[in-house]
Order: structure tokens, then sequence, then C-alpha cells
């Protein structure tokens, strides 16, 4: 209720956990996790959170490939059930009217970006803010230790598009963690972020082939 744009990447999160196990679960749980899954994707598509909805095709089919390889290699039953199942999904959840619209109006937004019509918009501005911030990292004498959390739009939107400034500069962030940190924290405050996400993510790189 306070922000559906969080409410929807912490559902894709939620989702993706609860199907960890499932090929080691007796039949009933495994309906119970199915079951769940259907109601975070509905989740998900009533949250109108665009990026959970990409979040969530890129991580299904990652998810599937990776981890469940091993029990899905020469079960083609198995394959085409899950395939059919996760078709059925998707086609419910994008042909809700919600969905399609925002779509749309992100295709629409990102063309009046290119063509330089209308950029105060939810997609536009956020086109602008991010190649805006990258210039000013690499032109900040203070590279390691950033310009400082609540400095970080100021100056970003001095490298932004005169119609886009007073925007960019009332934001308290730049709709981007990883460039947020890059910017306001430096060198090292990204390299603060990533380093939780890599250490898993190596982990999990060496132990990919294990059951």
């Amino acid at each position: 209720m306070i922000n559906a744009n969080v409410f929807g990447d912490l559902a894709v999160m939620m989702l993706f956990l609860s199907i960890v196990k499932v090929f080691e679960e007796n039949l009933q749980n495994q309906i119970l996790t199915l079951s769940a899954v259907l109601m975070g994707i509905v989740t998900i598509t009533l949250s109108g959170n665009r990026g959970s909805m990409i979040s969530l095709i890129i991580l299904s089919t990652s998810f599937i490939f990776l981890t469940y390889n091993h029990y899905l290699r020469g079960q083609k039953k198995l394959q085409l059930i899950i395939f059919f199942l996760f078709s059925i999904f998707f086609c419910m959840s994008f042909s809700q009217q919600t969905v399609r619209d925002r779509v749309f109006l992100a295709k629409q937004e990102i063309g009046q970006w290119i063509n330089n019509e209308h950029k105060n918009t939810s997609v536009g501005l956020r086109l602008e803010m991010w190649p805006s911030s990258l210039q000013a990292f690499q032109d900040s004498l203070v590279d390691w230790i950033g310009v400082g959390y609540r400095n970080t739009n100021s100056v970003v939107a001095r490298y932004a598009e005169d119609k886009t400034k007073d925007v960019i500069s009332q934001f308290s962030n730049l709709h981007n963690e990883y460039i947020t940190n890059l910017v306001s924290a430096g060198i090292l405050g990204l390299s603060a972020l990533l380093t939780p996400l890599i250490i898993p993510l190596k982990l999990f790189i060496i132990n990919i082939r294990h059951q």
C-alpha cells in the first residue's frame, strides 16, 4: 500500500524462494507451492510494476534452466507440463488490460524520449537520469566516496536536459540502486552494495552442478 513497485519486487523474490525445493516435495506440498506461485503471479500483475514483470520472465527462464536442469533432463513429459503451465500463467497475466496499458505506456514514453518530444514522463525521466548520472560520476573529483546521498539528484540534474532538471533535483534517488550508490557513495559505496550479491552468486556457481 505504501509503494506498489517495492511490493511487486518483494512478491517476485518470495515466489522464487517458494519453488526452490518443489521437486523434492511430496504431492500435497507441490500443490500448495504451485497454488502460491499462481497467486504470486496474480499479485505481481496487479502491482502494475513493469520491472517486476520483466524480472519474473527472466528469472523463470534462467531459474528453471540452471537450477532444475538435472531434474528435467530426459523427462519430456515433465518439461511439456511445466512449459504448458507457465504458458497458461503468463498468457492469463499479460492478457490483462492493466498489463497491456502499462506496456503500451512504456513504449509510448520511450518513443517520446528518443524523439525528444516529451521527457517529463515516468520512463523518460529514468532514461534522462541514468546517462546523466554516469556523466556526473565520470566528472566527479571524489569518485571513491561519491557526492553524498542528499546531493545526488541535485548534482545529476546539472547534466540533464533543461526541461527535466527541476523534476530530477526533487527526487530523493536515481530510480536505480546501483547508479544511486555509485554517484552518492562512489566506488566504495557500489562495492558495498555488490559484495553481498556477488558472494552468494559465487557460491551458487560453484555448487550449480550439485543436486
